[in-house]
C-alpha cells in the first residue's frame, strides 16, 4: 500500500489491516456469512466454503435434494422431511385413492 498524508495506509487490492499486511477475503469478503483473517474466511455457523457461500443443511439433503439456506433443504418429488430422507407418497390426495403409501416404494 501507500501512505495517506492522514498517516493512515491505503491498502493495495488483496491486501488489508492499518498497515496493509494482511491479505483481504476479497472479492467477496465472505459474503457477510463470516470473519476475514488473512485471507480466510471464518464461517458463521449455517455457512461453509473458501467464501462462506454454502449453506449447511443436515445430512447434505440426503443427496435427494438441494440446500437453499441454513438448514433448508428443496426435495425432489418423491422426497421429504427436513433432511429429504422421507419417502413421501405423490398424488391428490396421497396415492390418487388407489392405493396406500407405503415408506419403502413411495
Amino acid at each position: 500500500g501507500h501512505c495517506l498524508p492522514s498517516g493512515l495506509c491505503a491498502c493495495y487490492r488483496a491486501y488489508t489491516g492499518p498497515s496493509c499486511a494482511l491479505l483481504s477475503c476479497a472479492p467477496h469478503d465472505c459474503n457477510s456469512h463470516g470473519t476475514c483473517y488473512n485471507g480466510t474466511c471464518s464461517c458463521t455457523e449455517g455457512w461453509s466454503g473458501a467464501s462462506c457461500d454454502k449453506p449447511v443443511c443436515p445430512n447434505d439433503c440426503s443427496k435427494a435434494g438441494v440446500c437453499v439456506a441454513p438448514g433448508a433443504c428443496s426435495c425432489i418429488s418423491g422426497y421429504g422431511g427436513p433432511d429429504c430422507s422421507q419417502r413421501v407418497c405423490e398424488g391428490d390426495p396421497e396415492c390418487t385413492g388407489n392405493g396406500v403409501c407405503s415408506q419403502d416404494t413411495g
